[in-house]
């Protein structure tokens, strides 16, 4: 809240990852709740089963998929757990820092991931920079739409990381955003975030790697500013 009075036509710096210019990624917040939802699952497959034992032979075909059905979705919720337990174990934390901030409108997003991929010549590495929209569903429905309104995607060669002494790499990424396209809402944004409705921007890092893929998504502030231009000249890498 304190950071929204300071800054209230700079919405970029309400939030103090946008502010210090370095954004964090993590599996750590991901990794107990498939394991506590698979579990779950099973749990509720075996009362089921126990509750259902003496009429097992004689139930509908509707009742036996049903108990069929939830335990292998809660051996599809541990699995996914796994693959983000190894995500996590393999690379930890990774930064985005925002090279210039915010991104801009008719403009670029330039930042430099900091992580532990270090990509072969043979191996794809993608990032995706998507402007996403999320509504409340109508009164009397649960949870909440989310579409995507605009992507670009690019590869990123094995050539653009550069590695660095601690085992990490550092890769820079630029997206040139058209004028058109929808800035973060302020709903999305610092004190607000989280709120129902609102445009806000996501920048998606893949690796189809050796071992363990790498995925890491980050929000990205992105808004239309003084230096927003219909037309602006290819930039130089």
């Amino acid at each position: 809240m304190k950071r929204t009075k300071e800054n209230p036509a700079s919405p970029w710096l309400w939030r103090e990852d946008w502010a210090e210019g370095r954004i964090h990624f993590s599996e750590s917040g991901k990794v107990l709740y498939p394991f506590v939802l698979g579990l779950a699952l099973i749990c509720v497959s075996l009362a089921l089963y126990w509750y259902f034992s003496d009429t097992i032979q004689s139930s509908s075909k509707a009742a036996l998929a049903i108990i069929a059905a939830v335990p292998v979705f809660g051996a599809i919720a541990i699995l996914v757990g796994i693959v983000r337990l190894l995500r996590l174990r393999k690379y930890g934390r990774s930064t985005l820092a925002l090279v210039a901030n915010p991104g801009v409108i008719g403009g670029w997003l330039r930042v430099e991931l900091h992580s532990k991929l270090q990509p072969s010549p043979s191996e794809k590495v993608t990032a995706k920079l998507k402007c996403m929209h999320r509504s409340k569903r109508e009164l009397g429905s649960a949870g909440e739409d989310i579409s995507m309104k605009w992507s670009s995607e690019q590869v990123l060669e094995s050539a653009l990381f550069t590695l660095n002494h601690d085992r990490t790499s550092t890769t820079s990424i630029n997206f040139h955003i058209p004028y058109d396209c929808t800035e973060t809402s302020q709903s999305q944004a610092g004190f607000y975030a989280g709120q129902p409705n609102g445009h806000y921007w996501m920048l998606e890092v893949k690796g189809n790697v050796h071992g363990t893929d790498y995925c890491a998504e980050f929000m990205v502030p992105v808004f239309k500013t003084v230096d927003s231009a219909r037309e602006i000249e290819p930039a130089e890498y």
